[in-house]
C-alpha cells in the first residue's frame, strides 16, 4: 500500500492543498538540520542518554517522530473539515463519518502506539504508563501544546483506537496511516527503539524539537516555495523520494532564516575586554575576574550580593560566559522582575552582544508589552548595517522568544517552562 498523495496536510494561505506526505518529509528534514545546527552538543548528549540510545540512534528516533507528528491528519474527521481540500472522503476505501472528534493531535496519540506494535513489534501489554509506544504517542499528541492522559486497556484506546474513536476512520484510512509509517522507514531507515521511557525533562525537549520543526515548515513562505519547486521540476504527485531531495536542499537555510543559530562569542576572560570603558574594575569585579574562572569545571551557579552600583550586571554577564563555556552552551537568558527593568536592560544587552558577538546577534525581549516599543518592533524589519540584528516577526511570536540565542525577559517567561502551561515544552527547549 502506497501513501495516497491526495491526502492533504496544509491548505491555509495556499492556492491548492499541500499533501500530508510532503509535510511529513519537510518536518523530518528540518528536524535533521535542527539536530545538527540548533541543538548544542550538551542537548544532543542529554537526549541520547535520556532515551538510552547513541546520539545517532537518538537523532533518527527524533526524525521519525517529526515525520509522524501529523499521522492522524489521515482521518475523515480531519480531511472533511475543509471540503474544498478533501479529495478522498466518500471515494472507494475512504468512508465518510459524522464523528467530529478527535482532533489530530489527540488522534496521533491514539493511533501511533497500536501502529508501532503492529508494524515494529513494540509491546502494548502491561501498564500503559510504562510503555515506550504509549509515551511516544503522548509526546506527538503534545505537539499542539498540551499532553493527553495516558491511554487505557480498559476502554480499548491503547489497543483498539478506531473503536475508541470512530472519527479516526477504519478501512482505507487505517491502511493509509500504516503506509505513512512504512514510508518513514523507506526514506529514513527504521530506528532502534528505546528500551526505557524518557524522564519528563527529556520528553519535554523532544516534544519541543518536534513542534519547532513543525512550526518552521508550516510557514506559508516555505509551503509556497515547495509548491513552486514542484511546478518547476514537474514533480509527480507521490514521488516522495523526489520531494525529499528538494526539501533537504532547502532545509539547511531554515535555522539561519529563523534566527535560531547560536551566538558566537569573542574569546575574552577580562572585564576590560568584555565591557568597553571598564578599564578599572570595582574590587568585587576584580575578585571575580581573578578567582572565578579557576573554580569552574562545569555547570553551576554564582550568587553575587552587593550594594547598588558595585557592578553586579557586569559580574553576571562575565560569569555567564565562564559558566556557559564550561557547560557547553552558548546561549544567554537574562530574567528580571519587572517589564520596566527588562526594557532598560534590553538596550544594555543589545550593546553587550554587539561588542562581544561575532556577527549580529538578535536579542529577544520577552514580556507581554514588548510590542509597544517601536525600537523593538519597527515597521521596517530590515536590519541596517549600523544597527544590531532585529528580531524577526516570526521569532517574536507567542512561545518562541526563548528559542533565540540571546533573550531577556521577565522571570515568569522561564517559570512557565515548569508549569502545566500550554507550549511549556517550547520554553523548556529554549532554556
Amino acid at each position: 500500500m502506497r501513501l495516497d498523495p491526495r491526502l492533504w496536510g496544509k491548505e491555509r494561505g495556499l492556492d491548492r492543498p499541500y499533501p500530508v506526505g510532503c509535510h511529513s518529509i519537510d518536518t523530518a528534514v528540518v528536524l535533521e538540520v535542527l539536530w545538527e545546527r540548533y541543538l548544542s552538543a550538551r542537548q544532543r548528549r542529554m537526549l541520547a542518554e535520556g532515551w538510552g540510545l547513541s546520539e545517532e540512534q537518538a537523532r533518527l528516533l527524533h526524525v521519525w517522530l517529526g515525520f509522524l507528528h501529523d499521522l492522524a491528519k489521515i482521518s475523515p474527521v480531519f480531511q472533511q473539515q475543509e471540503p474544498g481540500a478533501d479529495e478522498v472522503s466518500g471515494t472507494a476505501g475512504y468512508p465518510v463519518t459524522v464523528e467530529r472528534t478527535p482532533y489530530h493531535d489527540h488522534g496521533v496519540h491514539l493511533v501511533l502506539p497500536e501502529l508501532l506494535h503492529r508494524i515494529h513489534g513494540l509491546p502494548l501489554d502491561g501498564r500503559p504508563a510504562r510503555l515506550i509506544a504509549e509515551q511516544l504517542g503522548q509526546i506527538l499528541g503534545g505537539h499542539h501544546g498540551r499532553y493527553g492522559e495516558s491511554l487505557s486497556h480498559r476502554d480499548g484506546s491503547l489497543t483498539c483506537p478506531i473503536v475508541a474513536a470512530p472519527g479516526l476512520g477504519g478501512e482505507g484510512w487505517d491502511e493509509q496511516r500504516e503506509a505513512l509509517v512504512r514510508l518513514a522507514g523507506e526514506l529514513f531507515g527504521v530506528p532502534v527503539w528505546p528500551t526505557r521511557r524518557a524522564q519528563a525533562p527529556v520528553a519535554a525537549v523532544t516534544t519541543g524539537l518536534v513542534s519547532l520543526a513543525d512550526w518552521l515548515v508550516s510557514q506559508v513562505w516555505w509551503l509556497k516555495a515547495r509548491q513552486r519547486q514542484h511546478r518547476k521540476s514537474r514533480w509527480v504527485a507521490g514521488d516522495w523520494a523526489g520531494h525529499l531531495l528538494m526539501a533537504r536542499q532547502a532545509a539547511v537555510r531554515v535555522p539561519a532564516r529563523a534566527q535560531l543559530l547560536a551566538p558566537t562569542w569573542r574569546a575574552t576572560r577580562s572585564f576590560a575586554g568584555m565591557f568597553p570603558g571598564l578599564s578599572d574594575p570595582y574590587p568585587l569585579q576584580a575578585s571575580i575576574e581573578r578567582e572565578f574562572p579557576g573554580l569552574v569545571n562545569g555547570p553551576g551557579m554564582l550568587l553575587a550580593t552587593a550594594a547598588p552600583g558595585d557592578g553586579k550586571t557586569e559580574i553576571a554577564l562575565f560569569a555567564e560566559r565562564v559558566l556557559g563555556q564550561a557547560s557547553g552552551t552558548s546561549g544567554l537568558a537574562m530574567l528580571l522582575p519587572t517589564m520596566a527593568t527588562t526594557d532598560a536592560m534590553h538596550r544594555r544587552l543589545v550593546r553587550h552582544a554587539g561588542h562581544n558577538c561575532r556577527g549580529k546577534a538578535p536579542v529577544a525581549r520577552l514580556h507581554s508589552l514588548a510590542w509597544l516599543d517601536a525600537d523593538y518592533t519597527p515597521e521596517d524589519l530590515t536590519p541596517s548595517l549600523d544597527s544590531p540584528a532585529l528580531v524577526s516577526e516570526w521569532l517574536r511570536g507567542a512561545h518562541r522568544g526563548l528559542l533565540t540565542g540571546i533573550a531577556i525577559g521577565t522571570w515568569d517567561q522561564a517559570v512557565r517552562a515548569v508549569l502545566p502551561h500550554k507550549y511549556m515544552a517550547m520554553r523548556w527547549l529554549g532554556l
